[in-house]
């Protein structure tokens, strides 16, 4: 049995297990490739008696305008007993049995694992409770042979209850699962942050999505001279301690050849909402530059506390392949205009 069918009779299996219990589960087309299998469970009531969350699971991969890669998620309850949740826990199983709950994600770059409190709970319980999810639970649509690049998303979310919450579906990142990882985005940035891990590649994955304008502490960029011999950067450092941003510029070596100068308010904030809206692949720098004969490039700070705090290792940013050209164009042309008003003016 092939990856892919495996992946396909994994995705299904629970969800047509829910159909079962529910009693209510109609089918179209054998499983083969072509064939459509589609559920149509019974939404529960949901009411503050069923508790907060205790089981939450989000898969989405493809290679769409929405994302690019793969992301499974899990969040549990966690059971020291539970021979799963155990062996991902690892030998050391203190923390998770302290506060309660097993974070646990694994993304196209990067593995995930540390515990969740009940409050994380509670505010991810009133995330779902928020979303779309509960008009679509219980649809399932999944069409057998269809490569994995064509995009799939499948949601199972269980309560205190026992009650549970249920989507899924291929060919697509479906309208629920977007509607999840959007409202999940800014929760799971601040959680692995917490955690001293980098988040970073979760831009990369869900390239549609803003980058977060409160994690951009500044940007640079590096522009060499016409015969392109010598480099330099402008850096822009957003609310550098005293509410105010600022610019300046080094040469390749990073000595200053002007002091720093604040830039107006209105003029930062523009910046950085262009700078947002912009779609990066991001790439953690490796500091050398002398082969990177590029016109100019971005390297990117984000605000960060853990390892890998972007102070000694900022990103590299190029356009994703999913971005606009005008939002590009519109961000290069703006940083050429602070430069202009801000570092080619006299004094």
């Amino acid at each position: 049995m092939n990856a892919l069918r495996k992946k396909e009779l994994l995705a299904l299996s629970t969800l047509f297990l829910l159909a079962m219990m529910s009693g209510c589960m109609q089918a179209e087309g054998p499983d083969m490739p072509g064939g459509v299998r589609i559920t149509n469970i019974r939404r529960p009531n949901l009411t503050e008696k069923d508790g907060i969350i205790k089981h939450f699971y989000m898969e989405t991969a493809g290679d769409t305008e929405f994302m690019n890669g793969r992301i499974e998620l899990y969040i549990d309850l966690f059971d020291p007993e539970d021979p799963l949740l155990k062996k991902r826990a690892g030998e050391d199983t203190e923390p998770f049995e302290e506060k309660g709950y097993i974070f646990y994600m694994v993304t196209s770059y990067d593995t995930y694992l540390f515990p969740v409190d009940k409050s994380f709970m509670e505010e991810l319980t009133n995330i779902v409770s928020e979303s779309n999810l509960y008009s679509f639970s219980g649809e399932a649509r999944w069409t057998f042979g269809l490569p994995e690049d064509a995009g799939m998303s499948s949601l199972i979310i269980e309560y205190e209850s026992g009650k549970r919450l249920s989507h899924a579906e291929n060919g697509t990142i479906a309208d629920p699962a977007q509607d999840m990882v959007k409202r999940v985005f800014p929760l799971l940035i601040e959680t692995i942050d917490a955690n001293n891990m980098s988040f970073v590649s979760l831009f990369n994955l869900y390239h549609s999505l803003a980058t977060p304008t409160e994690w951009i502490k500044g940007i640079s960029m590096r522009v060499w001279n016409q015969d392109m011999t010598n480099s330099y950067y402008y850096n822009v450092v957003f609310n550098d301690g005293e509410n105010t941003s600022s610019i300046n510029y080094q040469d390749s070596k990073g000595v200053p050849l002007r002091d720093s100068v604040v830039i107006e308010k209105e003029d930062a904030q523009q910046f950085l909402q262009l700078l947002s809206e912009a779609r990066f692949s991001y790439q953690l720098h490796d500091g050398n530059d002398a082969e990177k004969k590029d016109d100019f490039f971005y390297l990117v700070d984000f605000h960060s506390g853990n390892q890998h705090d972007s102070s000694t290792n900022p990103y590299e940013a190029r356009p994703s392949y999913s971005t606009g050209t005008d939002t590009c164009d519109e961000l290069d042309y703006y940083f050429f205009y602070l430069i202009n008003k801000y570092c080619n003016s006299e004094g």
